[in-house]
Order: structure tokens, then C-alpha cells, then sequence
């Protein structure tokens, strides 16, 4: 097996998603109506070799304690169990909470019949009253039982899914303000389809959505670049290339809310939005529910191989149409850029249409909320996705994936279990990607240190594949790790997976069974093992004797979605190492 990384110092159109976790479940109600740096260059992208219990869809398991721990070591604290109350989610600090912000981000390929959504889940005895505002004006209310699950679609909004064309803009009340009487999870379906009728949306993502009682003020954005794509017809018509955009979608939740971004990458002016260079801070000036959305820039409309990665072509019609696919040089990917507000915000990056490795199709939209600073960890086991092409005939077979591996702090010193990577010191806003890789492994680190890791395009891996896309998913620092979750799946997807990650002899139910110890297998010699569970869609409650993690992804012709299955999101004390 061999692997490459670089060092960054500084479709058909297909769906990507999570999006449809929604329309499995039910229908619920409608509404009508300091700075970082970047520098140096970059290496070749290689080559790699090569279920659960069932729950109905509305029910959860019951109530248990959760652990926290700052330390690293993954043992934990006790702590109490789900929070009842939304006092009791404020104390607690986690992804269940009472307050939220969906936001809808750039998918400007998107056809018009397809919906935005929020999908809530109630985790507690009590029943959830929630209501969802825009601009104060009220769009939605749902009344979800102890337990229960309902999906609330809401109106896109049109300057932020960028379907008029692809520029940075800030939006005026452009998010929407969730509350609920009791805490609840929020998941956001950037769309809620992935088929309506004989039509793919073709793009599809969702995000794992953070309680305003969890958010900070500091935060660095994990994306992809600018994507750089022509068709060049034998005839010798005029290439035309498209640049589709990263971005990085900024949400107040206090007015007189002020924010910098550090910017890595050139971002395309917009209304009221200036372009940014590379290492170039901007100052915005947000109140409450108003959306900030930079994008990456347009690149020049012509072949520019880089060195080690040459463009790829790809015949994708009869006539001749030939796909050009160019790599996108650093200064068009806005990773490692820097937010940082005077008062809370949320942070979702992602990309308006992918492809990953940049020369194989296909394209999906993808998005996730970034975690705050202060809550990234040290400590970190990044498990590869179930391998599409053996669903059925080797369960457990980990599939082809890219990583990236970003310091947060200067001076960071990042070893690799097994040894994927060699050890590599980054100052805070610079990151490496590894991959193609199939191999689970640990990221350990001086100081804090945010991890991505992103699933390929069906193409990539072979006519065999039947399945899977782009996704996105930040990994959980194992000091975020819980002893108690509930999750969604969603029934329309093809193949459904839960990764769960603990130490052996862990004692792990889902849904009210035991897994099996021999559905685990070791990653490295860090003490820690997966298990690769795949999962019917609805809702779905796992609970351990100890701290353990997940993560939540699925499979369809095409498509794919990707997300963090929960977390704690305290403040982490940094141990030196």
C-alpha cells in the first residue's frame, strides 16, 4: 500500500448526502412561503492498495450518563445523562441543545424541485415544542413526542444557495432560528431529496448542527479547493471552463456581532463583499440571523498542471466531449483560513460541488459545522468507511478515503498509528492531506489539531462500485467522546454504516443489543478498535460502559453523506507531549 500526502503551509453531477436522513423519516411540517499562514507546495496524490439491530423510526433508547474527558486518555468523568432540560443542556455542553441556526449554503447546481430541511430528534421524556423563525417572522411549528423525529422543510434562500451564480455575500436575517422547549438534535439537509420521481438532485450534503450553547468565537475552516473543470469537444469548439467554489458560511447569533477571517485562499467579490488574498483579513460587521458567505476565486481558464499532478481527462458523451479536470493550486483552498468574532457564531464549510481526488468524477455538494477552537483535542482515531465494492462479500472491509490533518496552534508536532504519515510539525492554520488511504489510524499532537476526512467519488473507485460520492465528516477528538448517543439513517439511501470506535472489551449496545467483540478490529497498536456496522434507516440509540465514538455514513448510486454521530463540546485542557 502506498500513500501520498501533501504539505500546505499557509458529474455526471452526483449527490454527496445525508440530506435524505430526512425524507425517512416523518413528514412533518412545511413553510412556504491572530491570523494563519500559507506557503510551500505540494506532492503528487498516489495510490492505495486496493449489522446492526434495527429501531423503529421514531423511537430512541432510553436515558444514561455521559462521560467527558479533557485529558485525552478517553476514560473520562461521569457526568449526567441526557439533558432534560435546556439548563441542563447549557451546563452540559454538547451537540443536544435547545437553540439553533440552520443555515443554507452554497449548491447552485441544484435543481429547483428540491427542498431544504432540518431534521429535530427528541431525545428526552419530555414532549419538544419547536419553533422555527426567520427575521422574527415565525415559519414553522412542530410538536415532537418523547422520542420522536420529524422533518420541517423550509424555504430556500436564494442568494446563499448561490443558484444565480457563485460570489461571496452577506445576507441580512438570510439563517433560521430554531428553538425548542426541551433539548434536541438538529441535523440540516442540504437537500432533504436525493430523487424525486426519475430526477437526482445530483448534489447532495448535510450537516450535524451545534446548540448556540456550544458555539464559540474562534474557529478554522477544513473544505476543498476551487474546482477547476472544462469540456473540450473534438470539433475544436472553444473550451469553457467552470469553477465551482469552496466556502465558509459565517452565522451571527448576537447582534453588534463583528468577525475577521484570515482568508489562505483569493475569494470572489460580492454585493457588498470585497475580495480577499491569500493571508488578507476582512472585517464584517453581522447582527443577529445575518449570514456571511465568502467562496473561493476563480482560477484562470486554462490548463495549469501542477507539479506531480497533471490534469485528467475523461470521455463523458459519444461525440466526443472530452472533461478536463485540473488540480487547483493552494491559494484557491480555503482551509486553514481563520474566523474569529467579539460574540458567538457558527461556522459551516464545505463546497458547492466536488470532486475528490480533483480527476474523478463525480461532483456533489458537500458541508459540515466546524467545531470551536477551544473544544479541538490532541488525541483522534480516524476510521475509514466500508469499502463499496464488498458490502456483501467482506463486511468490515475498509474503503478508500482522503485525509486532512490541520494544526491549530504553532509548533504542533503530529504523529501517525500505524505510520500513514510521517511525523510532521505545522504551525496553526497549515494541514496535510493523506490519502488515497483505506487504513484506520490515530492522530496524536502536541496541541490542538482539527482532522477531515472526506469519502471519493463513485468513479474513483472503479465500474464496480455501484455507489458512494464526496462527503465530508470532521473527526471527533477522542476527549468529545460519549458513552450515550441516538442517531439518524436514512431509509432512502442504498446501504447505511455506523463506524464505532472504542477500546476492546467495551461493552456497546445498539438499539438495546450487545455488539459482538469479533465485529471489531484493531486500528494499529493504539489501543483502540473499530467496527464497521451497517444500519437500517430510521432512528437509532447506542450506549457503552465507556467513552466511545461515531461516526454516520451511507451509500446510493452516486451519492454519499458523511457525519459526526455526536460529541461533548467542552473546552479542552492541552496536556504537554
Amino acid at each position: 500500500m502506498r500513500f501520498a500526502s501533501r504539505t500546505h503551509f499557509a458529474r455526471p453531477i452526483s449527490l454527496a448526502s445525508l440530506a435524505l436522513l430526512a425524507s425517512a423519516f416523518s413528514s412533518g411540517c412545511s413553510a412556504d412561503g491572530g491570523g494563519s499562514s500559507v506557503s510551500g507546495g505540494n506532492g503528487g496524490s498516489g495510490n492505495s492498495g486496493g449489522s446492526g439491530g434495527t429501531s423503529g423510526a421514531g423511537a430512541f433508547g432510553g436515558t444514561g450518563g455521559l462521560l467527558v474527558d479533557a485529558g485525552g486518555s478517553g476514560g473520562g468523568t461521569q457526568q449526567p445523562g441526557v439533558p432534560e432540560t435546556c439548563e441542563e443542556a447549557i451546563r452540559q455542553k454538547s451537540y443536544i441543545g435547545c437553540e439553533y441556526w440552520p443555515t443554507v449554503t452554497s449548491n447552485g447546481k441544484l435543481n429547483a424541485i428540491f427542498e431544504f430541511a432540518v431534521v429535530a430528534a427528541n431525545p428526552t421524556k419530555s414532549t419538544a415544542d419547536v419553533i422555527v423563525r426567520r427575521g422574527g417572522n415565525q415559519v414553522a411549528q412542530q410538536s415532537i413526542p418523547p422520542g420522536g423525529i420529524v422533518t420541517i422543510k423550509l424555504p430556500w434562500v436564494s442568494a446563499l444557495r448561490q443558484d444565480q451564480g457563485r460570489s461571496s455575500v452577506q445576507v441580512a436575517q438570510g439563517a433560521y432560528h430554531v428553538e425548542s422547549s426541551v433539548p434536541i438534535t438538529l441535523y440540516q439537509f442540504n437537500p432533504l431529496e436525493f430523487r424525486m420521481g426519475a430526477t437526482n438532485s445530483s448534489s447532495n450534503d448535510a450537516s450535524l448542527l451545534l446548540p448556540t450553547t456550544a458555539l464559540g468565537t474562534d474557529y478554522y475552516a477544513m473544505t476543498y479547493p476551487t474546482l477547476h473543470l472544462a469540456f473540450r469537444h473534438w470539433s475544436g469548439n472553444p473550451t469553457t471552463w467552470l469553477d465551482d467554489p469552496g466556502f465558509i458560511a459565517i452565522t451571527a447569533t448576537e447582534d453588534g456581532t463583528e468577525v475577521t477571517v484570515t482568508s489562505t485562499a483569493h475569494t470572489r467579490s460580492g454585493s457588498g463583499v470585497g475580495a480577499l488574498s491569500p493571508g488578507q483579513t476582512g472585517t464584517y460587521q453581522l447582527n443577529r440571523g445575518d449570514v456571511l458567505q465568502l467562496v473561493s476565486g476563480l482560477m484562470p481558464a486554462q490548463e495549469t498542471p501542477l507539479p506531480g499532478r497533471p490534469c485528467g481527462t475523461q470521455l463523458v458523451d459519444i461525440d466526443g466531449t472530452t472533461a478536463v479536470m485540473c488540480p487547483s493550486p493552494p491559494e484557491y483552498d480555503l482551509t486553514g483560513s481563520r474566523i474569529q468574532a467579539n460574540k458567538r457564531i457558527s461556522v459551516i464549510a464545505g463546497h458547492d460541488c466536488t470532486f475528490i481526488p480533483y480527476s474523478r468524477w463525480a461532483c456533489d455538494h458537500i458541508e459540515e459545522s466546524m467545531f470551536p477552537t477551544e473544544t479541538l483535542g490532541q488525541d483522534l482515531i480516524v476510521t475509514a468507511p466500508q469499502s463499496v465494492r464488498h458490502i456483501t462479500t467482506e463486511p468490515g472491509r475498509p474503503d478508500n478515503m482522503f485525509v486532512r490533518v490541520m494544526s491549530a496552534a504553532d509548533g504542533n508536532t503530529i504523529d501517525f498509528d500505524p505510520p500513514v504519515n510521517p511525523s510532521v510539525t505545522l504551525n496553526a492554520g497549515q494541514w496535510i492531506e493523506i490519502g488515497p488511504v483505506t487504513q484506520d489510524f490515530r492522530v496524536r499532537s502536541g496541541d490542538r489539531v482539527m482532522v477531515a476526512q472526506f469519502m471519493v467519488g463513485e468513479d474513483f473507485q472503479g465500474s464496480s462500485a455501484g455507489a458512494g460520492d464526496p462527503a465530508l465528516s470532521v473527526a471527533i477528538p477522542v476527549e468529545q467522546y460519549r458513552v450515550e448517543y441516538t442517531f439518524l439513517a436514512p431509509a432512502t439511501f442504498t446501504y447505511n454504516y455506523v463506524n464505532v470506535i472504542a477500546k476492546p472489551g467495551a461493552q456497546i449496545t445498539l438499539n438495546g443489543s450487545l455488539i459482538d467483540s469479533s465485529r471489531f478490529s484493531p486500528v494499529g497498536s493504539t489501543g483502540y478498535s473499530v467496527a464497521r456496522l451497517q444500519v437500517p434507516g430510521g432512528a437509532h440509540a447506542m450506549k457503552g460502559d465507556d467513552n466511545f465514538g461515531i461516526v454516520v455514513y451511507g451509500y446510493a448510486p452516486y451519492t454519499s453523506y458523511m457525519y459526526p454521530g455526536g460529541l461533548n463540546l467542552e473546552k479542552v485542557e492541552i496536556i504537554p507531549r
